[in-house]
């Protein structure tokens, strides 16, 4: 599905190098990389913070069957952690980024790659639930003919991801 080196997660060198490139394109200093950095948090920020509301709207399921509801309920339940988490870490990130002087948004970013990556993790993950939640939230017949649906989407969705981002990082590494 993904190159080897696209998906790693907390490999942080190709990452890195991609704002490293952002960074020389900025010739005058005009902000281009923390621009680019806040935005994408905030973005993320945002979208956590609708796939929570999103949660918080399909908590009570129709469906009547007990063993379906706790299995709903704790997706449910890990999708809502997870999203705030990434809410969590993006108000982290942006506000500390919002104290680095421009100069210094590259040495930010090196130091705290690792951590970087984890809002978007924890996004995926409370998206996964989403997914699963808004298809088991009918319950019964229409949740079985929504599921195909839904797993295609997602699987398109993740694939449509790791190719692009397969191609980010190879273009990044060839400059």
């Amino acid at each position: 599905m993904c190159k080897k080196n696209s998906c790693e997660w907390f490999d942080s060198s190709g990452r890195i190098k991609a704002w490293e490139n952002i960074d020389k394109e900025d010739i005058n200093n005009q902000g281009l990389l923390y621009d680019r950095l806040m935005k994408q948090y905030e973005i993320l920020g945002i979208v956590a913070s609708l796939i929570t509301a999103t949660l918080g709207m399909v908590l009570d399921n129709k469906n009547v069957y007990n063993g379906y509801k706790f299995g709903y309920n704790l997706i449910n339940g890990l999708g809502l952690v997870f999203s705030m988490s990434c809410i969590v870490s993006c108000l982290i990130i942006t506000s500390l980024l919002g104290a680095v002087q421009k100069k210094n948004v590259l040495d930010f970013i090196k130091t705290a790659s690792w951590f970087l990556s984890v809002p978007l993790i924890c996004i995926m993950i409370g998206l996964t639930c989403m997914y699963t939640c808004v298809t088991m939230y009918f319950g019964g017949i229409l949740a079985w003919i929504l599921f195909p649906f839904s797993l295609i989407l997602y699987i398109f969705g993740f694939v449509f991801y790791c190719y692009l981002r397969s191609n980010v990082i190879r273009w990044a590494m060839e400059e």
